[in-house]
């Protein structure tokens, strides 16, 4: 799904009463890309975008035996998790931070796209 098909759930897209995204955080993704692609050494692979219950979504990405998802909790906060599948097992990390810390999220896209 794209961040335009988000954008357009309507509320209840879920049967569970979920609200449409928020167009607040629709921009602050949308920002938060450009901003990715613009400063990146590597080549970013296009997210999934996937809505969560309560209005929110997250951005899905699958690298190897690497995945990250970040969820847009509010327009000034993100969450997120990591996992690895690495031959001693699952490695699976998370956490929160404001989504002001455009370093915090360039680290976390780096260790994705690196082998």
């Amino acid at each position: 799904m794209r961040l335009e098909a988000i954008a357009e759930l309507p509320d209840d897209w879920d049967g569970e009463s979920s609200p449409g995204a928020d167009p607040c955080l629709i921009r602050s993704a949308l920002e938060l890309l450009a901003r990715i692609q613009a400063v990146s050494d590597t080549a970013v692979p296009v997210p999934d975008v996937c809505p969560v219950a309560g209005g929110g979504f997250q951005l899905e990405w699958e690298c190897g035996s690497k995945s990250l998802e970040i969820e847009f909790l509010t327009a000034n906060r993100l969450g997120f998790l990591t996992e690895d599948e690495l031959s001693q097992g699952r490695i699976v990390k998370s956490g929160e931070y404001p989504t002001a810390r455009l370093q915090e999220t360039l680290a976390l896209v780096e260790w994705l796209v690196q082998e």
